[in-house]
């Protein structure tokens, strides 16, 4: 069965399962869930934990022993497995023997990378769709951050204000660890558990967010002035390479351009340009408020800079992206 982190919290203590699959790609998700579980097993009143590494060149001996070696009076067990990155073909086969008659006596808990399409057509992932459940973590979407940092809270005992929450959000956007770090320090340094913005700010007083390229073109496809100035800011602060940058945004602008020329309906040339419905919306907007002249200018700027970062052309390559960004987001303003 596939539950969310919530669901698989609740039913490790409801009624366990004989084996968790958790899989994401981003390591804090992954090492959160790993903690939640760790904490749900011990309120079970499962004391023996144990925690494996399983690497490219893992064995599964330690496995086959301690799944083998219970007797009639053996404890309840758990068993962490924490794949490096995705499970090694080694440990596949063995769950694929293993869970045809699990010990009633240990849970599995696996933890591993995204799991492809591919790989949960398999016969060893649908095994343990068939006994177990799987878990796949998301990072929470932007409008979904606010409700991920109020639960959060809640685990360290903590009640926010709606501001607090809102300014907790921009700080950390995108960087789910700081956001963890942050209630640990107001959990430890905060007598009161009800905080309100003034608390939250003089406690921290730092701004955590870490943005991708994607999101900065992301922002730019939908004339979001304010989030794209300020991502491009974070980007600056953290020294990425400009021609990445100049890189990502020709790609979107090309493919405006393409949208525009298009004689199909707007599904259908997405589709034809691999742009995925997810995309779709900014690419509408984006559309909208960009003319073929628009697009064709931007490229020329990026042209622009990219002679400015080649130490072609003299120029500062940080203040022509701001502008063009601003442009963008607004070309009636600009003109």
């Amino acid at each position: 069965m596939k539950l969310s982190l919530t669901q698989a919290i609740a039913q490790i203590g409801a009624g366990k399962l004989p084996i968790y699959w958790f899989f994401s790609e981003d390591p804090f998700l992954l090492e959160d869930a790993c903690e939640q579980c760790r904490q749900q097993v011990r309120k079970t009143g499962i004391e023996e934990i144990y925690t494996v590494a399983i690497s490219k060149q893992f064995d599964t001996d330690q496995l086959d022993q301690t799944t083998q070696n219970q007797s009639l009076f053996s404890q309840q067990q758990a068993l962490l497995l924490k794949c490096e990155n995705m499970p090694p073909e080694t440990l596949t086969k063995w769950l694929l023997n293993y869970l045809i008659n699990p010990s009633a006596d240990i849970t599995l808990f696996v933890f591993s990378g995204r799991l492809s399409a591919q790989q949960q057509r398999t016969k060893w992932f649908k095994r343990v769709e068939q006994v177990g459940a799987h878990i796949p973590l998301w990072p929470p979407a932007r409008h979904e951050l606010c409700a991920w940092l109020g639960q959060l809270a809640k685990r360290y005992q903590l009640a926010l204000s709606t501001e607090a929450v809102q300014w907790l959000a921009e700080c950390t956007e995108g960087n789910l660890f700081a956001a963890k770090q942050t209630f640990e320090k107001l959990a430890a340094t905060q007598s009161k558990t009800s905080l309100t913005l003034d608390d939250v700010q003089t406690t921290l007083q730092y701004d955590a967010a870490h943005f991708s390229v994607f999101e900065w073109a992301n922002a730019l496809l939908l004339g979001d002035v304010a989030r794209a100035i300020r991502i491009l800011e974070a980007l600056q602060q953290e020294q990425v390479e400009p021609t990445i940058l100049v890189w990502s945004l020709a790609k979107e602008l090309r493919l405006i351009i393409a949208l525009h020329l298009a004689r199909h309906p707007f599904a259908s040339a997405c589709k034809s340009l691999g742009i995925w419905p997810k995309r779709q919306p900014p690419f509408q907007q984006a559309l909208r408020r960009l003319t073929l002249a628009d697009c064709h200018r931007a490229l020329q700027q990026l042209t622009q800079i990219d002679r400015i970062i080649k130490g072609i052309e003299p120029g500062s390559i940080w203040l022509t992206l701001h502008k063009l960004t601003a442009t963008l987001c607004s070309p009636k303003l600009a003109a």
